[in-house]
């Protein structure tokens, strides 16, 4: 397995990472059981990076996933989600239901879901602010903006409160 240090967050993930959407609700429809299987087995093979979002479904399969892993090595699995929230309070409601979801106390990273451009990142600077706040508050290590658009890519590494681009 590859692993990518990331020296100003001192973590080590895996290349690749996992992602929960094709098991979950919106695709495979798997059971909970079954997805969290899924997660358990990546994990065993050295996979240490979980990708979800809030509109995937998918907290309680992760949820089961890291009670099935144990806590010490859970502590080595890093998950990254998103959201579509574009207000302060949607945003932190949103992180809320992740931790709650996936019954943790923080996550590496949170995101933006899906930006577009610059304009789409202006349009969700309310909750770009909140995740610089909970990164302050130590409950994320970094913020960072998902997307499929060139666009996006320039406009995020523009943003000095993002970390990360996905």
């Amino acid at each position: 397995m590859r692993y990518r240090f990331i020296d100003r967050f001192g973590v080590s993930i895996s290349l690749p990472g996992f992602g929960s959407l094709t098991a979950g609700p919106h695709q495979m429809n798997l059971p909970p059981e079954e997805g969290a299987d899924l997660v358990v087995s990546a994990f065993r093979r050295g996979i240490n990076l979980i990708d979800t979002a809030d509109i995937y479904e998918t907290y309680p399969y992760i949820n089961l996933a890291l009670r099935k892993i144990g806590t010490e090595p859970a502590e080595n699995l890093h998950i990254m989600s998103r959201s579509y929230e574009y207000t302060y309070e949607g945003m932190k409601k949103s992180v809320d239901r992740a931790l709650e979801g996936m019954g943790i106390s923080s996550l590496l990273c949170f995101m933006l879901h899906e930006m577009e451009s610059e304009h789409t990142i202006r349009g969700h600077s309310p909750a770009l602010d909140c995740l610089v706040d909970l990164k302050k508050a130590g409950i994320i290590k970094m913020t960072g903006v998902s997307t499929h658009h060139i666009a996006g890519v320039r406009a995020a590494d523009k943003d000095p409160r993002v970390d990360a681009i996905f």
